[in-house]
């Protein structure tokens, strides 16, 4: 018997994003740091700036959070 899923189940079948997920973080990081910035803000004078340092931010403490990690699993 031949069983035709005509359905998109993401979890059980999720899209192969495997080999680019990394691609994946910048937009994320901009997407969070621009909401995040507009919700806190009380103006939107300056929303690009602050939303893009903010995003800096993210990305330099993802970074140093993946290189302590790394260095932890290499000498413990």
């Amino acid at each position: 018997m031949i069983h035709l899923i005509l359905a998109y189940r993401p979890f059980l079948d999720p899209a192969p994003v495997d080999r680019y997920w990394l691609w994946l973080l910048p937009p994320l990081i901009l997407v969070i740091a621009l909401v995040y910035r507009t919700i806190k803000s009380d103006t939107l004078e300056g929303l690009p700036r602050k939303a893009g340092y903010l995003a800096f931010q993210i990305s330099i403490f993802m970074v140093l959070a993946a290189t302590a990690l790394w260095l932890l699993l290499l000498f413990v």
